[in-house]
This record gives C-alpha cells, sequence and structure tokens, in this order.
C-alpha cells in the first residue's frame, strides 16, 4: 500500500503571484481563493476591482494595497520588510496573469536576488485565452505586450517582428485599435488578423478577418473594451534579402545542404521555403 502525504503550506514568507479573472469573475480558480484567504498582505495592480472580487468570494479583513508602475520601486521595500518578517503576500493585476505586460517584474527579481520564495498561481490570461480559439498555427510566436506609441515606431517594431517568420501577439487598447490596424495595412493588406475584444465578458467578440474589413469593422462602431490581437504572419518580408543571399552561395558553388543550413539559421526561416526555392529554380 502506498500512502501519499500532502504537506500543507504554511503561507509564512512567501510571495505569491495570483492569476485573476479577466472579466468574468467565475474562472477564478479554487486554489487562487485559498491563498487570497490565507496571505497577509495583497497587493493590487487596481485596488478597487480587487475589492469587488474579494467581496464576491466573501473574502474579508484583507490589507489591500495599490502596486502599479508608478509606485512598483517604492513598494518593494515594504514587501521585503513583510516577507522578511514572516508575513505572506499576494501580487495580483488588474485582471489576468501579473507580469504578463503588467507590474511586478522588479519584486519578482527583488525576492530571487534575496532567495525568498516566489510561488505562481496559475488560472487565466487574455493571451492564452486568446490562443485556444486561434485559427491558426502557433508552436511558435512571439508576445510583445504593448506596443510601441508612435506611428513610425509601431511600424519598424511590425516590420522587425514579421522579419521573424512567427506570428504576433499583442495587447491594445480601444483608443488606439484602428490607427494599429491602419499601420499594419499600410505594411500588407493581406494580412489576416486575429482580435478578442472583451474576453470572457458579456459582450466577448472574436474576429478574424483581413485587415482592411477589420478596419471597416471599426470605422463603423466606436471600439469599446480591452482588445488582445493575434497577426497571422504570412509575408515573407525578408525574401529579397535571402534570395539574394542564396543566389551569391549558388555562384560560389555551395552545396544546397549548405546553403539551407545557412539560410535558415540566418533568417530564422523553415528549412522546406528554401528547399521547394533551390528545387524550382
Amino acid at each position: 500500500m502506498v500512502i501519499i502525504l500532502y504537506v500543507s503550506s504554511t503561507f509564512l514568507k512567501m510571495l505569491y503571484i495570483i492569476a485573476t479573472p479577466i472579466g468574468n469573475l467565475e474562472d477564478i480558480t479554487l486554489r487562487a481563493l485559498k491563498v487570497l484567504r490565507k496571505v497577509n498582505y495583497i497587493f493590487a495592480e487596481d485596488t478597487r476591482r480587487t475589492i469587488v472580487l474579494l467581496k464576491k468570494f466573501k473574502i474579508k479583513n484583507k490589507k489591500v494595497e495599490s502596486l502599479h508602475k508608478f509606485n512598483e520601486f517604492k513598494k518593494q521595500g515594504k514587501i521585503l520588510d513583510l516577507l522578511n518578517n514572516n508575513e505572506s503576500v499576494a501580487i495580483v493585476s488588474d485582471a489576468g496573469t501579473p507580469l504578463v505586460s503588467d507590474p511586478g517584474e522588479n519584486i519578482v527579481k527583488m525576492c530571487f536576488e534575496k532567495n525568498l520564495k516566489v510561488v505562481p498561481v496559475p488560472g487565466v490570461s487574455a493571451l492564452t485565452t486568446l490562443l485556444s480559439v486561434c485559427p491558426f498555427e502557433n508552436k511558435e510566436f512571439i508576445f510583445t505586450g504593448f506596443l510601441e506609441k508612435s506611428k513610425q515606431k509601431m511600424k519598424n517594431q511590425f516590420l522587425n517582428l514579421l522579419k521573424t517568420g512567427k506570428n504576433i501577439f499583442f495587447f491594445e487598447s480601444p483608443n488606439r485599435i484602428l490607427s494599429t490596424l491602419k499601420i499594419l495595412n499600410e505594411i500588407s493588406e493581406n494580412l489576416k488578423i486575429l482580435i478578442g475584444r472583451e474576453l470572457t465578458k458579456y459582450h466577448e467578440e472574436i474576429i478574424y478577418n483581413k485587415v482592411p474589413n477589420l478596419i471597416e469593422i471599426f470605422e463603423k462602431k466606436t471600439p469599446i473594451g480591452e482588445f488582445t490581437v493575434g497577426v497571422r504572419n504570412d509575408l515573407d518580408i525578408n525574401k529579397d534579402e535571402y534570395l539574394k543571399d542564396i543566389n551569391l552561395m549558388r555562384s560560389l558553388s555551395f552545396s544546397n545542404r549548405d546553403i539551407i543550413s545557412f539560410i535558415t539559421k540566418k533568417y530564422n526561416l523553415k528549412k522546406n521555403k528554401i528547399y521547394e526555392y533551390l528545387k524550382d529554380n
């Protein structure tokens, strides 16, 4: 007979990184609720939203303090003092998984440097929520959080990301989504975009369409709610560059095997793409 012993956590001197719902409060995990009930202090990006969550599940008498990008460095010292005094601390973001484009990174780094235990309590993330209904392959992708603010910097950012050959995911606000789509349209009208708006909420909307069609949709109605966006990267932005390298290597009598090996590594391309070109030319 095998006896399994479950050792309960003391909840002392631990920093918990807790994922909270992105919209529907029923998406909270049982473990997240357990930890929120046990910890001494909760640091929240938006205390008002966190208090709504705590009230919903009758979690009372908690010390809830703000932790956002403007006061993160200021709060580091207090959190360190609390942990060193055997208090348990939780960090929650406005919604979703902390540190995914949310504050807390510096505090987690500090805890690792001080050999303090950091415990993830996984759950909802807007990124993984959209990935779960993504209609194109995503074994490899790039998530870039929020994009550059200026138009030219954002366009250059997209061009550099598209050169990787990987699909791109990012967050966007309702007041910028239309201008962001127009920048993508300047790059290529053939890009197909997956948009998740108000994910898990009552007015949830998931759209997959070419970028000109999406521009038309959001020009006709005012965008409302937070957006999570996926760009299907079918473009071959590096084509002129790698074809030039291929032709040069051929002129120098490199074997196809060496050409494929070099080009795929340099441009981060799939081997079959280069193989097909060599075979047809």
